[in-house]
């Protein structure tokens, strides 16, 4: 339907700009960016990164700019093609950043230009949580102005879009997006990310996982518990049953293990979640990381496949990393916690945001009513 829309949208308002004589000549035009559109839409800007055709999708890039050059149209169709180019530009340019390949920086300029007139021109409401939603998203990561990332995410979040409330909620939480902390705020936007379930992906998994950690932390700051967080996390990851999307929604071996910790500062061991992690895991460094815990409650040697495989790994392992340090420190293995605090230390200040926040507060006197949870992570 949204091919056959856009087709008809755009032949309409170039044949009541140029006429019926040359309507020929833009109607072989129209049908070039149709084709282009879909295959973008299609092929580009819903996929995953690893399965895109950059060369075809900087073609059809290309084609949709030179119709937008060459041909005025109605607003409500170049609305619909620069978010697809701006779309396709972002993916195709994360695609460059992730193999490690130069970045075009005219195209950044020419994606967030168009978001930002997609944003200003659309008339249709029900779009307006997905263009809020795209527009934080590439605004935040190819220019620096993140209080305008911020402002569309919160935007798209008052309109109940569940994956920007998470965003925001995750804002407040760090800091993130050059805001004030607010854990307040940040329990606020993750329980109404939480309540559109499963309507929005992840979003519903995500935010309740972290509820479990952010009220176990700072249970004087939120009515519910984190076991209850947990039972409602459990709840939705019933409900996907075996949905696509089961790899990406707190199925992995680091939310396994983040729950078994979690257990074990409240001074439960429950070995059932150190056994999922083990069985989710396609890393042997992960499993045995694991297996010398389950086996050997031995954190020296778990520590030691920890950092054997940070080393192989071109991200930070922010979750494994603070997880481990929670160990550490509640059985007082000073050697790990420290080896652990400086690979912290030793990160973007952009990097493992979550996890450096949890460690700064770690880091608070533990005199104060408001960490009293991080005594039993000491103890």
């Amino acid at each position: 339907m949204k091919k056959i829309y856009l087709k008809l949208a755009l032949v309409i308002s170039i044949y009541f700009t140029y006429g019926c004589a040359t309507q020929s000549d833009f109607q072989y035009d129209v049908k070039k960016v149709n084709k282009s559109y879909q295959y973008l839409s299609d092929n580009v800007n819903y996929e995953e990164y690893d399965e895109i055709d950059v060369s075809r999708a900087e073609q059809h890039i290309d084609i949709l700019t030179s119709f937008l050059e060459k041909h005025p149209i109605s607003p409500k169709d170049e609305v619909s093609l620069r978010h697809a180019r701006a779309k396709a530009i972002y993916a195709v340019n994360t695609v460059h950043f992730l193999n490690e390949e130069e970045v075009n920086a005219e195209q950044d300029d020419i994606a967030v230009g168009d978001i930002k007139f997609v944003v200003k021109n659309n008339r249709d409401p029900y779009k307006a949580k997905r263009f809020y939603r795209d527009a934080g998203q590439i605004i935040r990561h190819l220019t620096d102005n993140k209080a305008l990332a911020f402002y569309y995410y919160a935007k798209c979040a008052e309109l109940d879009e569940g994956s920007c409330q998470n965003v925001i909620a995750h804002g407040f939480f760090d800091g993130s997006f050059e805001v004030p902390v607010n854990i307040k705020e940040s329990i606020y936007w993750h329980t109404r990310a939480y309540r559109t379930q499963l309507n929005y992906g992840c979003a519903g998994i995500y935010s309740s996982s972290s509820l479990v950690h952010i009220t176990f932390l700072f249970p004087e700051l939120s009515d519910e518990n984190w076991k209850e967080w947990l039972k409602r996390k459990n709840e939705l990851k019933k409900q996907m049953g075996n949905n696509f999307r089961q790899k990406y929604c707190g199925f992995s071996p680091e939310d396994h293990f983040s729950d078994y910790v979690i257990h074990m500062l409240n001074g439960e061991k429950n070995t059932k979640l150190l056994q999922l992690a083990i069985a989710s895991s396609s890393s042997s460094k992960q499993q045995k990381m694991y297996q010398a815990l389950l086996e050997n409650n031995d954190l020296d040697l778990a520590y030691s496949f920890f950092l054997n495989r940070s080393l192989s790994s071109k991200e930070p392992l922010c979750t494994s990393a603070l997880d481990l340090l929670l160990v550490s420190k509640h059985v007082k293995n000073n050697s790990v916690r420290k080896n652990l605090e400086l690979y912290f230390s030793n990160l973007e200040n952009s990097e493992c945001r979550f996890s450096r926040t949890v460690i700064k507060y770690l880091e608070k006197d533990n005199t104060e009513d408001t960490n009293e949870v991080f005594k039993k992570v000491d103890a």
